[in-house]
């Protein structure tokens, strides 16, 4: 992985690791309404609806019981797959994920851009996003040592992709879905998965390696914890993962106009942006 280029020499690093912080976010629903459907476009409930369908063509009852199960819930591919086919192998769960990715990322990637009936580019962020990331970039670039992480359930592909047509820089860490299934576990997926904090702590892991701080001999969890935030629209999935890990969260409540991301800015103390979406410093 590439280090992000304001980033110093690890000697440097090092002694400046305690001003290190780390903003960690979901990506659905959270810095991109995925869930939106328009002219000629999918919502991504609509996306696994479909997937599902093609992924288990050998079942017909597969698409009633995962309607019935009250479709993705936030839930991993690996989850979904899981869920429908109990008794697969695990063989047979990471055959069955790899096709139902792969149709889901078939329709997800060609519609990236594409208008919305209002004509603004589909995914359309979430109120107040764009602000606060850009504002998080300008702090990088004056020395302000802010580290970002997408911890998501999608794909890297489809969350680079997306970033990159809104012109917006990249994080500096992403654990997605393929992580996850990259780790080859016996485990369950539901152990895997969100709330489970693994995810979280794996970009943890990458935080401190960025920062050569595994070298420095003050790395308690507490003092550590204490300079990330997690943001997330799940205040189960998103909000769990964070208590479990110990380690602040801020919740984009259905409807919100950019206060949850301006929460975030005025915890970063970027409190130009933090005025201007009406949050209290």
């Amino acid at each position: 992985m590439g280090l992000p280029s304001y980033q110093q020499p690890v000697t440097s690093a090092l002694n400046s690791f305690e001003h290190a912080r780390l903003v960690a976010t979901d990506f659905d629903g959270t810095t991109h309404n995925t869930f939106e459907s328009g002219p000629d476009i999918y919502s991504v409930d609509e996306v696994y609806r479909i997937a599902v369908e093609q992924t288990f063509d050998f079942d017909s009852d597969a698409l009633r019981r995962y309607t019935d199960e009250g479709e993705h819930g936030n839930r991993t591919p690996a989850e979904i797959v899981h869920s429908l086919a109990p008794r697969a192998t695990q063989e047979g769960v990471e055959r069955l994920t790899s096709e139902l990715v792969a149709a889901k990322l078939t329709i997800l990637l060609r519609q990236i851009g594409r208008p919305l009936a209002d004509g603004a580019p589909w995914p359309r962020p979430v109120p107040g996003f764009v602000d606060c990331w850009n504002a998080v970039t300008a702090a990088r670039q004056n020395g302000d040592i802010i580290n970002t992480a997408f911890i998501s359930a999608g794909h890297a592909s489809f969350i680079r992709l997306v970033l990159r047509a809104s012109g917006l820089e990249q994080p500096d860490i992403l654990v997605t879905e393929e992580t996850i299934r990259g780790l080859n576990s016996p485990l369950p997926p539901s152990r895997l998965s969100k709330p489970v904090p693994l995810a979280l702590m794996l970009a943890k892991v990458q935080w401190l390696n960025m920062h050569g701080a595994w070298l420095t001999g003050d790395l308690s969890s507490e003092r550590v914890n204490e300079r990330i935030t997690m943001i997330g629209d799940s205040a189960e999935k998103d909000g769990g993962l964070a208590g479990n890990l110990g380690v602040d969260f801020i919740h984009v409540a259905e409807g919100d106009t950019g206060q949850a991301w301006g929460r975030m800015t005025q915890k970063l103390k970027l409190g130009t942006f933090a005025a201007k979406q009406g949050v209290q410093t």
